[in-house]
């Protein structure tokens, strides 16, 4: 059987299924005692070609807003507390963002994809976009990377 490829190349996504084939490693992993050993994913690193090398653009972390539920100011910071407080996750993500040399981001969407929501952790502040905003914001550290120059200074 061919794998399927996208317009870049890269294996296209195969099954029908929307499971997450990982959930059950990671429950795992998570639930076992380990000598105060912690693991954390990131979600997205995103890249782009120099060279023929990947190099890092920048890093994206994805929540998903309960379904039905309307994304306020009240929302999105107890979102924050949770990453700061509660998971630390936000350590974690700013800890791996700075040893690539990128910028990490908080992703905040609803099911429909309609308004992204997007914290910037080195600004300290939510953007608000639409889809195809949200992708030209991040296109836009694609080209200023390959560019050399920094990503968002006017916004983010």
């Amino acid at each position: 059987m061919e794998k399927k490829r996208t317009h870049t190349g890269a294996k296209a996504v195969q099954l029908s299924q929307k499971e997450d084939r990982t959930w059950r490693y990671r429950t795992k992993l998570r639930e076992t005692p380990s000598c105060g050993l912690y693991c954390w994913d990131v979600d997205l690193v995103h890249v782009v070609f120099i060279d023929d090398k990947p190099v890092p653009v920048l890093i994206t972390e994805l929540t998903k807003a309960e379904p039905g539920k309307v994304i306020t100011t009240r929302y999105r910071n107890a979102v924050l507390k949770r990453w700061y407080e509660r998971d630390a996750q936000a350590r974690f993500t700013n800890m791996v963002a700075k040893l690539l040399g990128v910028r990490a981001y908080l992703v905040l969407f609803t099911d429909e994809l309609q308004d992204v929501h997007i914290y910037s952790f080195g600004a300290e502040r939510w953007l608000k976009f639409t889809w195809q905003e949200h992708v030209n914001f991040f296109a836009n550290a694609a080209m200023c990377k390959r560019a050399g120059k920094k990503h968002g200074t006017h916004t983010a």
